[in-house]
């Protein structure tokens, strides 16, 4: 799929959160192409996201929402694409040649 989510690396894990993780729709225009993963957590705190689909039509990364948090996780999100495309989250760009 093309712009799609590949994967998830969690920075810091956040506090209070329940392991339920929404990633944000590529847009309005396309509510039913948002990514879905499960949260991997341990006493509120996130340490891992698996990405069960990767969704499709970003233009840029997505906003992860994680559930429950007191404070939300740090994270980077790695896309999948264009050959050399670069997508930026969090003033963080990840390129990934395929």
């Amino acid at each position: 799929t093309q712009d799609a989510v590949f994967s998830v690396t969690i920075l810091t894990g956040g506090s209070g959160c329940n392991g339920t993780v929404t990633f944000a729709a590529p847009s309005s225009a396309f509510p039913n192409n948002a990514a879905t993963g499960t949260a991997t957590q341990s006493g509120g705190v996130v340490s891992a996201v698996t990405v069960t689909n990767g969704g499709s039509l970003y233009g840029v990364a997505p906003t992860l929402t994680f559930g429950g948090c007191s404070v939300q996780p740090t994270y980077t999100v790695t896309m999948r694409g264009n050959p050399g495309m670069a997508l930026q989250l969090n003033h963080i760009t990840i390129w990934r040649k395929q």
